[in-house]
């Protein structure tokens, strides 16, 4: 099934948790939103950005992670480091982008 922004915008400030070899890392959903669609053929649903943000002192590096969420359940996602956005707080900042297919 794929995610939509329906789904994931209320979620915004809301827990996950990254299950990595060093143990469980806390993570927040700190933005959602669509990407352009640009040239994407129908069969994929809208593009999705998501960022969160985690401890500076256990950073990530770019990798798949399994995270662990209250309402979305697990989801495997490839976590990107960013940069710090100018106007966000302390911490270590990731992208997420979906493309999916439409079921």
């Amino acid at each position: 099934m794929a995610l939509t922004i329906q789904q994931l915008a209320p979620q915004v400030g809301s827990s996950f948790t990254a299950l990595t070899q060093g143990g469980p890392v806390p993570l927040e959903l700190i933005d959602a939103e669509e990407r352009r669609r640009g040239g994407l053929p129908p069969r994929f649903a809208t593009p999705l950005s998501l960022l969160l943000r985690g401890p500076d002192d256990k950073p990530l590096v770019q990798a798949s992670y399994q995270l662990e969420h209250p309402v979305l359940g697990q989801q495997l996602w490839l976590l990107v480091p960013v940069a710090r956005p100018e106007s966000a707080q302390q911490g270590s900042f990731y992208e997420i982008i979906l493309s999916q297919l439409n079921d």
